[in-house]
């Protein structure tokens, strides 16, 4: 191979690398430009969005909620659905709510009663979708992309939806950007190295999936939402709960008690959990329901925890009402058990 014949392969050579590096540069403004326009028309549903439900799957971390937020102009209700409690946050006749569901129970106050309320309430209300949402929504993915901090990787063509998976993370954006986005440089998030994320948008702007995987204290978390239902509404379902702060505070106490000694709970601790912390759905994790459901009723003579026994709870209803109140024999559901109960004269 002569001098020329060297030179032309290294100038075809540098060509063929000045070619990939354009089609790769092309190839990422083109995913850009894809996401931009979905989330565009993201932003705009959002925005626009009225007299709706939303109900969301949540898994955190292998932990599942039930997330469901219900709004018709000024007036809302974002109900976060864990196992044995709800937090609810409802705004109905100009009055703001939070509303802590124990068990049975339920007590409300006004969310600024103390740091604790306005925090939960705080965290419900990033649920509600309205133009606030869309404008927030909006800033995060411009301050990342301005700062060169959210990297598209793949985009994935679903049945229903495109998912977007990218990177990102709050270590490459400034002190003002930050601030922006209403965190300081000591904010825990901060300190995580790298965000997967994965966004699952429709063509008519909903975002059906979302996920996020991270470390935090060398631990991996997972934070997967799914939307399972839409729905136009014309109602709201306001929670009928009282509002009382000591009965509120009581009901956060035996919150903490639940979540702190529950999982090392025999089946002796739990029909004494449940009693104490009046939580009957607590009998369904021991190996006898209906004995721990009867002693439930029979120290509270709240006989609503019948509801939580299957086959047997007409029998449960029966029972309370013959030794409690004939009241409760309106819920049995066989006609005949249902007669016999309102014809008990012991």
């Amino acid at each position: 191979m002569n001098k020329t014949d060297i030179i032309l392969s290294f100038l075809v050579l540098i060509l063929l690398i000045v070619l990939v590096y354009v089609n790769v540069g092309d190839e990422s403004k083109n995913k850009e430009t894809i996401l931009n326009n979905y989330l565009n028309t993201y932003y705009t549903r959002c925005a626009n969005m009225d007299n709706y439900r939303l109900i969301y799957d949540e898994n955190i971390s292998n932990h599942t909620k039930q997330l469901i937020v219900e709004r018709m102009g000024d007036e809302y209700v974002i109900d976060l659905k864990d196992t044995y409690f709800d937090w609810i946050l409802q705004r109905k006749n100009g009055k703001e709510l939070l509303c802590l569901k124990l068990g049975l129970y339920t007590a409300c106050v006004k969310p600024t009663t103390s740091q604790t309320s306005l925090k939960v309430a705080q965290m419900l209300k990033m649920s509600l979708i309205d133009d606030n949402y869309a404008q927030r929504e909006a800033n995060w993915y411009t301050i990342l992309q301005k700062a060169n901090a959210l990297h598209l990787y793949k985009i994935d063509n679903k049945d229903d939806c495109v998912a977007f998976y990218f990177n990102y993370s709050y270590r490459d954006l400034s002190f003002s950007q930050l601030e922006q986005l209403g965190y300081s440089p000591g904010s825990p998030i901060v300190n995580v190295k790298n965000y997967n994320n994965m966004v699952c948008l429709s063509k008519d702007g909903y975002m059906l999936e979302k996920e996020s995987r991270y470390e935090f204290n060398n631990k991996p978390v997972l934070e997967a939402f799914k939307l399972v239902k839409i729905e136009n509404i014309n109602s709201l379902n306001f929670v009928n709960g009282n509002e009382d702060e000591a009965y509120f505070i009581t009901l956060t106490k035996r919150l903490k008690t639940l979540l702190t000694d529950l999982n090392n709970a025999t089946d002796q601790d739990l029909r004494s959990m449940a009693v104490d912390l009046k939580i009957p759905k607590l009998c369904e994790l021991t190996t006898d329901p209906v004995t721990c459901i009867d002693a439930f009723i029979t120290i509270t003579h709240d006989a609503r925890a019948c509801d939580i026994l299957n086959t047997r709870r007409d029998e449960c209803y029966l029972k309370a009402g013959k030794e409690i109140d004939k009241y409760f024999c309106n819920f049995i559901s066989d006609q005949n058990l249902k007669q016999e109960c309102e014809n008990y004269k012991g």
